[in-house]
């Protein structure tokens, strides 16, 4: 299945951007790709992570720069869920091949990746019932363990 397609069958997506220029002109290039494929904005929530990033106030500021460039050229609008912060464990945990939030349960990039998890789920529980694709996934791992502080 090519990625495209891949995406368009959630209805949520969520685009995780890092500060470097390469990732922020393939992510553009993702969206109009998707854009190109008949992604219906209306139908479809596009939710972006600034990923490795040094404060909040850069992860707001890479997601203005795709914001504003997705809804001038390709009429999409975005959404931000939010920012983890750049965590040496990271790459410590891939070095053990473990994932982050198991191995570093209190680090900063974990924290920030549970406060993305929880806004995905921040819902009424009706609401999350009716969730799909990669929401409906961290939803029900993280109420099967409990919510994540």
């Amino acid at each position: 299945i090519p990625l495209s397609e891949f995406v368009m069958m959630s209805p949520e997506v969520v685009l995780v951007v890092t500060p470097e220029p390469t990732s922020i002109t393939d992510s553009y290039s993702l969206l109009k790709v998707l854009r190109e494929e008949q992604l219906n904005p209306l139908y479809k929530t596009i939710h972006v992570v600034a990923n490795r990033v040094e404060n909040e106030a850069e992860g707001a500021e890479i997601f203005h720069k795709i914001d504003t460039v997705s809804s001038k050229f390709l009429n999409t609008k975005l959404s931000f869920l939010g920012a983890v912060l750049q965590d040496k464990n990271a790459s410590m945990a891939v070095i053990e091949q473990k994932p982050l939030v198991q191995a570093y349960p209190g680090t900063t990039a974990t924290k920030g990746i549970c406060q993305l998890v929880n806004r995905l789920s921040d819902d009424t529980v009706e609401e999350s019932k009716k969730k799909e694709g990669i929401a409906r996934v961290f939803i029900d791992f993280f109420r099967s363990k409990k919510r994540i502080r």
